[in-house]
C-alpha cells in the first residue's frame, strides 16, 4: 500500500464511503475510453484502469456511468454526478467544478490548479492529409479552405470556433478523420493515440498524417462536483494524491497495455 499521509491514514480507518459516482464520455476514444458495443476483456480503457487501480489504494467504491459529454458536464455542475474525466481546465469549468488546488495556499493559488495532481497528459496535433496546403506556425492557420473541426463540446472545437477557421458542421472524429482522408477538410485536431486508433482502423494511415507541431497540450482532470467537495473534501484529496501517484507509477505500463499488440492497425 502506497502512504499518502495523514489525510489518507484517517480515511482508510473510518467507515468506507458510498461509491463515487463518475461519468465519461458515451463514444469510444480507445485508447482511454472503451466501446460500449465492443468490450476487451482485461482492457477496460486506460483511464477506467488508472483510476480503478488509485481508488483500490484508496480503499474507495467507483461506479462508473458512460453519457453524453455535454450532458456529463452538466450533472457534474449540478451535482447529479460526483466527478467527471476526463476534463481540461478552463476558468468558466474553474468556477462550475472543484479541481485539485496547490496544497500550500497563497493569495494567487484559489486561482490555480494543481497538474501534478491531474489525471493525464496529452497531446492534441492537427491531422491533415498528407500534402496538404495547410500551414501552422503555433498561432495561426494558413491556406485554409474548408475548415478545421475537432470534437464537439471539446475545448479544442471551441478553440478553432474562436479562431475562425472552425468547419460549419460539428464532426465527430471518424467522420472528420474520413473527411480529411478525401479532401474535403483541412484537418482534425484530436488527442494523437485517439486519432493514431481511429486512422488504423479506417485504413486511412497512409494518406493522414499528424502536423509535428501541436495544436495544444493538455493536462486531463478528474474534476469532482462542488457539492461534493464541500461534504467530502478529504475523499477528493485522497483521490488526487492516488491518482498521481498511479499516473507516475502506471504510464509507461499502461500505454504499453493499451498500445502493443491490440490489432495491426493500431500497432506502431
Amino acid at each position: 500500500m502506497r502512504r499518502f499521509g495523514s489525510i489518507l491514514l484517517l480515511l482508510l480507518l473510518a467507515t468506507k464511503a458510498e461509491a463515487l459516482v463518475l461519468c465519461h464520455e458515451d463514444k469510444a476514444f480507445w485508447p482511454y475510453l472503451p466501446d460500449p458495443a465492443k468490450p476487451i476483456e482485461g482492457k477496460p480503457g486506460l483511464l477506467l484502469d488508472l483510476i480503478r487501480n488509485a481508488a483500490e489504494d484508496i480503499n474507495l467504491d467507483v461506479q462508473f456511468e458512460a453519457m453524453p459529454w455535454k450532458r456529463c458536464l452538466a450533472n457534474l455542475e449540478t451535482g447529479k454526478i460526483d466527478a467527471a474525466f476526463a476534463v481540461i481546465w478552463t476558468e468558466a469549468r474553474d468556477l462550475k467544478f472543484r479541481f485539485p488546488k496547490p496544497k500550500r495556499h497563497t493569495e494567487s493559488s484559489a486561482f490555480e490548479t494543481d497538474h501534478s495532481r491531474a489525471l493525464w497528459f496529452a497531446e492534441y496535433p492537427i491531422f491533415t492529409k498528407v500534402g496538404s496546403d495547410l500551414l501552422w506556425d503555433g498561432e495561426r492557420f494558413s491556406n485554409v479552405k474548408y475548415g478545421l473541426s475537432g470534437p464537439p463540446g471539446y475545448v479544442v472545437h471551441k478553440r478553432l470556433k474562436d479562431m475562425g477557421v472552425l468547419y460549419d458542421s460539428d464532426l465527430l472524429p471518424s467522420r472528420g478523420l474520413h473527411l480529411v482522408s478525401i479532401d474535403r477538410l483541412d484537418g482534425y485536431v484530436l488527442e494523437r493515440l485517439i486519432g493514431s486508433h481511429i486512422l488504423g482502423r479506417l485504413q486511412v494511415s497512409s494518406v493522414v498524417t499528424p502536423f509535428t507541431r501541436n495544436f495544444m497540450r493538455s493536462a486531463w482532470f478528474l474534476p469532482v462536483s462542488n457539492a461534493f467537495y464541500e461534504q467530502q473534501p478529504n475523499v477528493a484529496e485522497a483521490l488526487w494524491d492516488a491518482l498521481q501517484e498511479s499516473r507516475i507509477e502506471l504510464e509507461h505500463s499502461l500505454e504499453e497495455k493499451y498500445t502493443r499488440s491490440l490489432s495491426p492497425s493500431i500497432a506502431h
